[in-house]
Parts: C-alpha cells; sequence; structure tokens
C-alpha cells in the first residue's frame, strides 16, 4: 500500500510539481516489518476549506492534457489501492476492458468475502453486457479516440486541501491508474462529498467532454458506481438498483455512427505556411551570430591584446553555452509555452549584443557578453523543432522543417560574408554587434506580434483558447479586448468561455529529464548521428578562416567568401533532405502495409520510424566519409582551392543533411517532449562540438591538418555506419523497451498522435 501511494505520487509529481508534495521515500521499520512508512515535502495547508474550483480545474486538467501512459495501455506498473480495496492495474488494449476487467474484480473480491447474491449477480451481468458497452466502447469506435492518461483516482475532498501560503490547491493520498480522463471525476458526483457539481462543471471548461457528449452524464454515474463499489459494496448495491433503470432504457450495442476524426492540429494550412518564414527568421540568431564572427577571430585578437588561442577560448565558451541554454529554456518551452521562451531568450541576446557594440578593449567582457549572447540564441532551435512537432504530424514533418532549416542556414552564408566585409572595410567589430541589436528587436517584434501559442499542453491541438497575454499581440488589436476570461459569442450563436489567464511563474524545466535522454539504448543511437556530423561542421567552419588566409593567401572579405560553397551545400541540403525525408515516410510506411493518417497524425508505436529515418544513410555515410577524408588531405597539400571549396559544399549538404533527418527522429520518439528532446540534441552536438574546436587547432599544429581530418572521418564516418546499422536493427525493439519503463519519459503517443486529452 506504502509503496504504491509512493509510485503514484512521484508520477504525479513529474507531471504537475506544484499541485501535489514532492514524495522523498517510503520504506519499512527495521524493528518492526509490519510497520512501514511514507515521506514527502511538508505542506503547510488548510484541509477545512475547499480549493478554488477553476484553479483546481485547471490543475487537473494540466495533469490529464500532458501526461500519457509509457505503454500506450490502460493500467499502472505496480499495485494500488482503493481505499482498502486493490485496484486493477493490469495493462489493458482498451478502456472498455479495462473498466470491465476492473468491476468484475471488485464483484469476485465482494463474493469471496459475503456469498453470492443472485439479484446482484443478475444487476452486474447487465451492466457487463449492455451498460458498458453501450457507454464505453463508443469513446473508441466510429473514429473516435480517447488517450489514457494519469489520474489520482480517489479525488474527494478528503484527498485533496489548500496550501495557506498561496491558496494553490494541493491533491495527495493518490492511487493512480493510467485511465479515461473522466474516471477522475467519479468522486465528485455524490451528494454527500463537499466537492460537486461546481468542480466538475469548472473542470469542463477546461476540458471537454469526450465524444460522443450526450453520453457523458450516463458515464460519470457508471465510474461513480465503480467507486463506491471499491470503497462500500453494500451501499453500492442500493445505488445499483437505482441505476438499473438506466438499464433498460440502454439500446443494445451497436457500431457508433461515424464521425469526423480529430484532427492532429487545427491550425490551417496558410497559418502553417505563414509559421514557416517566422520559424526561419527566429532561428537566424544562433547561425548568424556564430559564423559572422568566425572572418573577425585574427583582428579581434589584436584588438584585445590577446592570442588566437585565447580568442578560440571566445568560441569554445559560446559552444559550452548552446548547450546550457536549451537545457534550462527549451524543456521549459514544452510546458509554459513556446512564445514566452521565445520572447525572453531574445531579450537576452538582444541586450548582450547591446553590451558587445559597447565594449571596447575587455576581452573578458568579451568573454562573458559572447556566453550570455549565446544563451539567447541558442535554445531557438530546439523551441521551433517544437513548433513544428506541435503542428505537423510525423509524416509531414520534413517539408517544413526543410524549409525552415534550409532558409535558416542562409544566416551562415550571409554571416561570413558580412563579417568579412567589415574586417575588410572597417576593421570594427562594433558594426557587428550594433547589426545584432537592430536584428534582435526585429525579431521580438516579429514574434510578439504575429508568433501564435503552440505548444500542446497550452492549447492541445490549437482549439484550446488562451489568455489574452499568450495571445500575439495583432490579434488583440484587433480584438481590442482588454480582459482575460471574457466571455464571447460564437459563430454559432453559443458561448464560449475563454480560460482566464494563469499567473505565470517562471520555472526552468527539471535538467533530468532531458539529461536523462541521453542514457537510452535507442536515443544514444539518434544523437550520436544527428551530433557528431554537427561537430564536424564546426570544426570545418572554425578552420576556414586561418586555411584560406594562411595556406592560399586571401584577404578578409575573401576569406568570408569562402563561407559560401558550404552555406550554400547546407541550404540546398536541408530543403533536400526535408522532401527526401517524407518521401521515405511514405515508402517505409507503403512497404509494411501502414495507411498513412495524414488528419490525426500516425500512432507511431508501432511503426519502424528509426527505418524510415535512415533509410538511405550507408549510401550518405559512405559519400560523407570520403569527402571529409579528402578534404583534409587537399588542404594538407594545398591542391587548388577549387577542390577544398567544392568538398565544402558536398559535406554542407551531407551534415546538415544526417544532423536535420536524426533531430527530427529524436523529436518522433518523444512527441510529447519535443523541446525537450531537441535540447537533449543540442547538450550533446555542443559538447562535442566544444571539444573538438578546443583540440582542432592544437591536434592540427601537432599532426598537420589532414590527419586532423581522417581521425575525424574514422570517428563520425566509422561510428555513424555503426550506429545506423545497430538502429535499423535494434532501434525499434529498445524504443519499445525504454516506453514500457516506467521511469522514462513519455515517448508514446495516443492513437491519433496528440498529446491532449
Amino acid at each position: 500500500m506504502v509503496s504504491g501511494e509512493f509510485v503514484s505520487q512521484s508520477e504525479l509529481y513529474a507531471a504537475v510539481p506544484d499541485f501535489t508534495p514532492e514524495p522523498y521515500a517510503w520504506g519499512t521499520y527495521a524493528a518492526n516489518p509490519d510497520v512501514h512508512f511514507f515521506l514527502c515535502a511538508f505542506v503547510d495547508m488548510d484541509e477545512a476549506t475547499l480549493p478554488d474550483p477553476q484553479k483546481f480545474a485547471r490543475g487537473l486538467a494540466r495533469l490529464h492534457t500532458t501526461t500519457t501512459s509509457p505503454t500506450g495501455k490502460y493500467g499502472f506498473h505496480v499495485a494500488t489501492l482503493q481505499g482498502l480495496a486493490p485496484q486493477f492495474v493490469d495493462w489493458t488494449d482498451t478502456w472498455e476492458e479495462f473498466f470491465s476487467r476492473s468491476l468484475q474484480r471488485l464483484v469476485e473480491n465482494e463474493e469471496k468475502a459475503q456469498g453470492p447474491d443472485p439479484a446482484m449477480q443478475h444487476l452486474v451481468e447487465g451492466t457487463l453486457n449492455k451498460v458498458i458497452p453501450r457507454l464505453l466502447r463508443p469513446l473508441e469506435t466510429g473514429g473516435r479516440k480517447i488517450r489514457p492518461c494519469l489520474v489520482h483516482s480517489d479525488l474527494w475532498d478528503g484527498n485533496v486541501a489548500t496550501e495557506l501560503d498561496t491558496d494553490k490547491p494541493v491533491i495527495f493520498d493518490s492511487a493512480c491508474i493510467y485511465a479515461h480522463n473522466e474516471y477522475e471525476l467519479a468522486p465528485l458526483r455524490p451528494v454527500r462529498h463537499r466537492m460537486r457539481r461546481e468542480y466538475i462543471e469548472a473542470y469542463m471548461r477546461e476540458v471537454p467532454p469526450s465524444e460522443p457528449g450526450e453520453d457523458y452524464d450516463d458515464r460519470n454515474a457508471l465510474y461513480c458506481l465503480s467507486r463506491l463499489a471499491a470503497l462500500d459494496f453494500s451501499f453500492a448495491t442500493v445505488i445499483w438498483h437505482e441505476y438499473a433503470a438506466t438499464m433498460s432504457s440502454l439500446s443494445t450495442p451497436q457500431k457508433a455512427p461515424a464521425t469526423e476524426p480529430v484532427p492532429y492540429s487545427t491550425f490551417t494550412s496558410s497559418l502553417k505556411k505563414l509559421l514557416a518564414p517566422i520559424l526561419t527568421i527566429t532561428m537566424f540568431a544562433s547561425p548568424l551570430t556564430a559564423t559572422i564572427y568566425l572572418p573577425l577571430l585574427p583582428r579581434l585578437a589584436i584588438k584585445y591584446h590577446t592570442s588566437l588561442q585565447a580568442i578560440n577560448l571566445t568560441i569554445t565558451l559560446y559552444v559550452i553555452c548552446q548547450a546550457i541554454s536549451p537545457l534550462v529554456f527549451s524543456t521549459s518551452s514544452d510546458t509554459l509555452g513556446r512564445r514566452p521562451i521565445l520572447l525572453l531568450t531574445y531579450t537576452l541576446f538582444t541586450v548582450a549584443s547591446l553590451g558587445l557594440a559597447i565594449n571596447k578593449h575587455s576581452f573578458t567582457a568579451l568573454l562573458l557578453l559572447r556566453g550570455l549572447q549565446s544563451l539567447g540564441a541558442s535554445a531557438v532551435l530546439a523551441v521551433a523543432y517544437g513548433v513544428i512537432a506541435d503542428v505537423c504530424p510525423p509524416a509531414e514533418r520534413g517539408t517544413m522543417q526543410g524549409f525552415a532549416v534550409g532558409g535558416a542556414n542562409l544566416a551562415t552564408c550571409l554571416g561570413p560574408v558580412i563579417g568579412g566585409w567589415v574586417a575588410l572595410e572597417s576593421g570594427n567589430s562594433a558594426w557587428i554587434f550594433w547589426g545584432l541589436v537592430i536584428f534582435g528587436g526585429g525579431v521580438i517584434l516579429l514574434v510578439g506580434t504575429a508568433l501564435p501559442e503552440t505548444a500542446r499542453s497550452v492549447v492541445g491541438n490549437g482549439s484550446v483558447e488562451v489568455a489574452s497575454w499568450q495571445r500575439p499581440w495583432w490579434s488583440l488589436l484587433r480584438e481590442r479586448r482588454t480582459q482575460c476570461g471574457k466571455v464571447k459569442r460564437s459563430k454559432e450563436g453559443g458561448e464560449a468561455v475563454i480560460r482566464k489567464g494563469m499567473t505565470w511563474v517562471f520555472k526552468m524545466g527539471n535538467p533530468w529529464t532531458c539529461l536523462r535522454i541521453l542514457f537510452w539504448k535507442d536515443t544514444a543511437l539518434v544523437l550520436w548521428m544527428s551530433s557528431a556530423p554537427y561537430a564536424v561542421w564546426y570544426c570545418i567552419q572554425t578552420s576556414i578562416s586561418l586555411t584560406y588566409k594562411i595556406t592560399y593567401g586571401f584577404n578578409e572579405l575573401d576569406t568570408g567568401l569562402t563561407y559560401l560553397p558550404g552555406a550554400t551545400g547546407v541550404i540546398i541540403g536541408a530543403y533536400l533532405n526535408g522532401k527526401l525525408m517524407d518521401r521515405n515516410y511514405r515508402i517505409t510506411a507503403t512497404s509494411i502495409g501502414h495507411s498513412i493518417d495524414k488528419v490525426s497524425g500516425d500512432n507511431i508505436d508501432n511503426f519502424p520510424i528509426e527505418q524510415a529515418r535512415a533509410k538511405g544513410s550507408y549510401h550518405l555515410l559512405t559519400v560523407y566519409s570520403c569527402a571529409l577524408a579528402a578534404y583534409g588531405w587537399v588542404v594538407s597539400f594545398h591542391v587548388h582551392q577549387s577542390v577544398p571549396l567544392i568538398l565544402q559544399f558536398v559535406l554542407g549538404m551531407l551534415c546538415t543533411s544526417f544532423q536535420q533527418t536524426f533531430s527530427a527522429l529524436l523529436v518522433d520518439i518523444f512527441p510529447s517532449n519535443p523541446s525537450t528532446a531537441a535540447a537533449a540534441g543540442n547538450i550533446v552536438k555542443c559538447v562535442l562540438s566544444a571539444v573538438a574546436v578546443a583540440v582542432l587547432l592544437p591536434l592540427q599544429e601537432a599532426f598537420g591538418i589532414g590527419w586532423v581530418f581522417a581521425i575525424l572521418t574514422a570517428l563520425s564516418g566509422g561510428g555513424g555506419f555503426a550506429a545506423a546499422i545497430a538502429m535499423r536493427k535494434k532501434g525499434m525493439e529498445w524504443r519499445r523497451a525504454r516506453i514500457a519503463k516506467p521511469e522514462s519519459i513519455s515517448g508514446h503517443t495516443d492513437g491519433d498522435g496528440k498529446s491532449a486529452v
């Protein structure tokens, strides 16, 4: 009993830490094995005062809309108790089956204790054979789908209180299972409880009833009946007789009428087309800030009276902060929303750029401000991947991602050219940073004005209306809304209630949620495939300035122009690879007889997404390894400059293709936490890049550039082949094993690909 409550509270706290006390431990007294203990955080609360219905409903809605079963089934991974009665927790495929077997278990236990009762047997038989199929089967037939989410399952007023300091609701004494979200509302129906209909109504304003909506009240009565049976079977018998009248009015089970499937996203095609260029511009920050700086390295060493190796430390710190930034910000965007995180990070970026523009002589200030600039710029990519996952099902992500990533990499073309031109014409790096200040301010205006909130934890599939402060500024100006929570008349003539704005407090996402992604076998393969080519490309970009200035005698502007072939390859590779990703998905689906659901999105639990994304990687890795090894030796032997420039184009295409494809796969296998998954990928990419850049110059001086790139070829190319082989053969098996573990963060989608109830 104690262990079940500890696991239940742990699951609740992981999902909604501000809604339940943090559990610490449970165990057994050494001196008395019959006495057990459970420890959790102390919360000073008032059990006599009921919580505010709307605050309670918002917390409960967050629990239900942000959690999903690790197996995709109904049940729980440890035994839990409803009162003194053990709950049925076996994993089952459908909600109808789970609820029926749960009720059967209660009846069997009662008969063992009290003996059979013919009248009760008649009522139970009618309920199992008639009522349950009639009320629960339509939830998952006729195109309808529900998702097993985490429920407390014993939320009556004895297990709910109000925190004295904050006036927030607190829930405790849980007996969790993964169930239909409406099952949670059963304790709120009996008139003997103080928390009753007003709490149900408040919840329904947050999460509408499942379809068919006209059956909601009968479903609630059925769930209530089951709960009463678990707590007091004799009392439930009386209620059962009263409920028997309902049975006579219910028809025999039928196939539910066909309805339109719930779309994966309600964002229109035109709005998605608008989102793509907005994301492209927001993603400019990191590549533009990194590459515009590279042609300035020799001049910066002179300006700040330091060595080139010391200036290279600013690149290393920049890359380290690239790893930290998503850990701080991107994970939070999965729960707080995309808009506030983008606005916050771009504000940091703009302030840091302003400091760099003002700084005249301090190398320490240069170092620290570049780190702050990186913190502001580097979370954007992971947040953008989250936006794409919010609005595009897996089968369509490649095209939008290819457009956004390819367009964003235009910055890798512009950055070096602008940096080289400024270095040649004026030599004043301040002009570069003033330009970034203007760019940052413009993006803040663009995001604030035009980018809608897309995070599925906030807006679901886009159908949930949000508070005014979470909406684009243009819509506020257009509608002249001055108060959150205002009721407006819908187009159909009814009333639609818009939720009141929540009190928003910035809270960094749990770093372990992101970091533990690194240690699963299936994700480790994906991370290597996306990160090693990225680190290699960073080494190429970092070495270009010295390579063409010293080896080929180019000036600053010419050196800046040498970045163009590689950057062009990056743009073309990103666009073409996006199309290729969607094509590979279709080919894989056809090969296994899978019909792609373009409306609701595919459930990839039983789809070999690893094979779809890795298709063709052997051929690409062969070309990549040959080009990478050749690049080092042609520079080492001073071959005509056209040859390394062509190889830069090829490597730019291939490095981007690998990074884009396997970053998308990382998001695919963590659909409920896309930005968190992208942040994990960013950590590995940046750590590898920081290490590679830090040792690049010393190794090059010791062994020569030819041997340095030969080593990189062995590590990234050889490791890539090993990872691709293992991924295609074992990736799906390891993914399923990870999802089945209760400590895994959600990597499961519901049948329609949604993370909302």
